[in-house]
């Protein structure tokens, strides 16, 4: 019978992981139940390129950007994965070299299981940014879900290095060490004279909490 808790992982995640996510976006970074009341800044912090025409058209484009990003995240915060789906291609589509949609469109991907195609949305996030850490969070699951586990624990530690003490910390630490765990097994059972019964699956300890 096919072990359920990878689903939930990824339903949690797709609602929590999108305050990380936006923590290029909105400053100070929000926190998992979303409290913050302060207001978003100037979409100038993340909207890249030239626009052309004046200033108040350039302003108005980007305020248009900021509110389809929102939208998108709205949909994935209320469950509606599918639609999130729709709305991150098409924010995509208009502004391709946003790291943080990719990222989002690959922890709505990991909610839909379209696991391949949310390693690829976070694949293409590091090119475009080798430090968006929650990118490396992302891929992690994707290859704990591979069972390529030493895979897994070098992405999830790149992202300890990079976000250390922020309020997923202590999550990525919990998966580290049930990964670690898992291999070590795993490398034990294999062993000549050890038993031949393999690590039960279990998905990483942030499955227990959205936060």
């Amino acid at each position: 019978m096919r072990d359920k808790r990878p689903v939930a992982l990824a339903v949690l995640l797709s609602a929590a992981m999108i305050i990380l996510t936006l923590e290029h976006l909105v400053s100070p970074p929000l926190s998992p139940a979303a409290e913050a009341a302060d207001p978003a800044p100037s979409p100038q912090s993340y909207v890249s390129g030239a626009l052309n025409g004046s200033e108040h058209a350039r302003q108005q484009q980007q305020r248009l950007r900021l509110k389809r990003f929102e939208e998108a995240v709205q949909l994935m915060t209320l469950g509606h994965l599918e639609g999130a789906l729709v709305a991150w291609h098409r924010f995509i589509a208009d502004n391709p070299t946003v790291a943080e949609a990719q990222v989002n469109l690959g922890f709505t991907l990991i909610g839909l299981l379209r696991w391949p195609e949310a390693g690829a949305a976070f694949e293409h996030a590091l090119e475009m940014n080798p430090d968006q850490a929650n990118a490396y969070y992302g891929l992690a699951l994707v290859l704990e879900q591979r069972q390529q586990l030493a895979a897994a624990i070098g992405h999830m530690r790149t992202y300890l290095h990079l976000r250390r003490d922020d309020q997923f910390a202590s999550r990525a630490r919990a998966a580290l060490w049930l990964w670690e765990t898992q291999l070590s097994d795993a490398t034990h059972d294999a062993e000549p004279g050890s038993s031949s019964e393999s690590p039960a699956s279990a998905a990483p300890a942030p499955a227990s909490s959205a936060g």
